[in-house]
């Protein structure tokens, strides 16, 4: 699924869809990974993704709640809304693994390697998982 909206309303819309999907429902224990459609500078290179991040849950748990939800609004209309009109469409990859913290990780290391920094909406950096 992509997200394409570039008002609020739509952006809400076309999130909850990606909620109900079997792809936000049916996972637990994933790693997921926002990116654009074409890829942006970084220090070193460029990347479509724009943030990676984990959760025990399925991604529905982790984002339907109303809390998330205002979060997703500020972020749209702070970073996502400009985001897609200049590199286009979000999608949202979910990888499902046995130790989602260990992999967001090393996807957040992998990344850091090859562009000399974090993807742009990753505000805190995990510690190793043990």
């Amino acid at each position: 699924m992509k997200i394409s909206a570039l008002h609020i309303e739509d952006y809400l819309n076309q999130f909850k869809s990606f909620l109900a999907s079997s792809e936000a429902t049916d996972k637990k224990g994933i790693v997921y990974i926002w990116k654009l459609e074409k890829p942006f500078s970084r220090v070193k290179g460029e990347s479509p993704i724009i943030y990676i991040g984990q959760t025990v849950r399925t991604f529905r748990d982790r984002y339907n709640n109303s809390k998330s939800l205002n979060v997703e609004k500020l972020y749209f209309e702070r970073y996502y809304k400009h985001m897609i009109e200049l590199y286009g469409p979000i999608t949202i990859e979910v990888i499902q693994t046995a130790k989602p913290e260990r992999c967001e990780w090393e996807k957040l290391m992998e990344y850091n390697d090859a562009h000399k920094e974090y993807p742009p909406l990753n505000r805190s950096i995990p510690n190793e998982p043990k």
